[in-house]
Parts: C-alpha cells; sequence; structure tokens
C-alpha cells in the first residue's frame, strides 16, 4: 500500500475507534476535542512506522539538513533498518509491532505534570513522516520542522496522559499499516524472524493459495498491487468517512438531524391532505 494511503488509513482507524459521535464505534476511550484529534495525529504518523526501515525510503528524507547536521529521519530509518534485519522484513511483522509498542511505553512514561513529553516526542517524528507521505512538506527545508514542532507542541498539551495511551495509539498506527500491506500481492511476513514456506502445492489451491507463498509472507491479497485502483478507491471511501468523522465531531455536520425530518409518508400525507 502506498504511503499516503497508510496515513489516510490511520486516521480512519483512529476516529471509528475512537471516534465519540453516532458514526464512530467509539470502543477506544481517547477523550474528546482536542484529546481525540491529538490521538488521531498519533495513529496517523504511526500508521507509517513499519515503513521506517530504510535509509532511502521516502519517509527516511521527512526531515530535511539544517546545515552540516544530518538528516534525524534518515538516522532513525538507518537505525531501524539494521535492527530490524531490513527493508520489509521485522517491522511488518507482530515481533515488530511489539518492539514498536514497547518503545510506546517507554516514551509514555516521559510526563511533567500534565504535559505528555514522550508523546510530542513520538509525535514529531511521526508528524514528520505524515507529512512527507502526505505530500504536504512543502518545497522549504524548514517547513518540515516547523509543522512537526507545532504539533509535537499540540500533542504535549492534549494527548492523554495516560501511559497506555501512548503504546495503543502506535500498537494500533502499525497495526493498520501491516493490515492495509497483506491486503495487497506484497504481503507481510508477520512471523518474523520465523519464515515458514508455503507448502509445495499451496498456490493452487483456489482463494488460499494467494494468501502464503514461498518467502514465509502472509495476507489477503484483495486489492491486488500495491497503488491498484481498487486501493485508490478504498482510500477515497476511507477519505470521505474521515472528512465525515471529523466535521461530525466539531460539530459542524450532525447526522442525527437527519432523523427529525418527516418521513416521506407524513410528507405525502401533508401534500395529499394539507387539512390533515
Amino acid at each position: 500500500m502506498m504511503g499516503g494511503h497508510h496515513a489516510i488509513s490511520g486516521t480512519a482507524g483512529a476516529l471509528v475507534l475512537a471516534g465519540t459521535t453516532g458514526v464512530s464505534l467509539g470502543v477506544i476511550d481517547a477523550g474528546s476535542g482536542m484529546s481525540l484529534a491529538s490521538f488521531a495525529a498519533m495513529v496517523t504518523g504511526a500508521a507509517l512506522l513499519p515503513d521506517a526501515d530504510h535509509h532511502n525510503a521516502t519517509i527516511a528524507h521527512s526531515l530535511p539538513k539544517l546545515g552540516p547536521l544530518p538528516s534525524p529521519s534518515e538516522i532513525i530509518c538507518r537505525m531501524i533498518g539494521k535492527i530490524s534485519g531490513g527493508h520489509r522484513h521485522g517491522t511488518h511483522s507482530i515481533i515488530g509491532i511489539a518492539a514498536f509498542v514497547a518503545l510506546a511505553m517507554l516514551l509514555g512514561q516521559l510526563r511533567y505534570g500534565e504535559l505528555a513529553i514522550g508523546a510530542a516526542i513520538m509525535g514529531f517524528v511521526l508528524t514528520s513522516f505524515a507529512l512527507k507521505a502526505l505530500k504536504l512538506s512543502g518545497p522549504f527545508s524548514v517547513l518540515p520542522w516547523g509543522l512537526s514542532l507545532a504539533v509535537a507542541g499540540f500533542v504535549m498539551k492534549e494527548f492523554d496522559t495516560d501511559p497506555f495511551m501512548l503504546p495503543l495509539a502506535v500498537g494500533l498506527g502499525c497495526a493498520i499499516h501491516i493490515v492495509g500491506d497483506m491486503a495487497t500481492t506484497d504481503m507481510c511476513p508477520i512471523l518474523y524472524p520465523l519464515n515458514p514456506k508455503a507448502p509445495k502445492g499451496f498456490e493452487h489451491i483456489p482463494v488460499l493459495g494467494s494468501c502464503w507463498d514461498d518467502k514465509g509472507s502472509f495476507g489477503f491479497p484483495i486489492l491486488g498491487n500495491a497503488g491498484s485502483i481498487r486501493e485508490w478507491i478504498l482510500c477515497l471511501v476511507f477519505t470521505g468517512y474521515v472528512v465525515l468523522a471529523a466535521t461530525t465531531e466539531a460539530g459542524i455536520f450532525d447526522p442525527g438531524a437527519w432523523a427529525t425530518l418527516p418521513h416521506f409518508d407524513e410528507i405525502k400525507t401533508g401534500l395529499t391532505d394539507p387539512l390533515g
């Protein structure tokens, strides 16, 4: 799945699970208003985290060099790549999700009163990833830094200081990323470092044959290749939902208002018998 599509999938996942209105399930209590917005921002960035495993990846260039200093995003991606075994290995597995959650758990302990210091640090990096993936970084090298710092400040003030909320947001984002990749023909080595290969002839089994390959990757490639028309259509649906959920949360649109409109039969009766 393409980077921008991972990001919008993360946003949609956060809002459908943590939203507080009738268009969301609301199974995660991330607060409302600015608190919910900061949670959604964190999940959006975390939905790109599994791809931070190569120093030449798109998001590795999220934070441009400032003068002689090296790009911190490139350094981070290089380190993650070495630890995880290279591109699309450990970071796209169950153990990879666990590692990212453990890191978030440690950062979640960093608080000063009501200020979520650890979440701000994580938010700074993840925001830069999201801006790059969504092509919102702009042509100026200072812009990604400025926007990422601004979001980090917002997250520090508004993010829930419950130490479990940060690992929850990061784990959710990473899981959404992996599910998205599993829905394409690339699939994911979710059992890494174990890479059990599909038995000989397995590929000939209808439907199931495409869900496990000879490299030890698993999936359900209903979207076809990454960047397919099906993927674009799905992410357009996600985008539409994000707009609906966000405007509903902000009070701009109220789906419940439709329930107060007269039913068709009542309208018909009013037209045919205006005197009642």
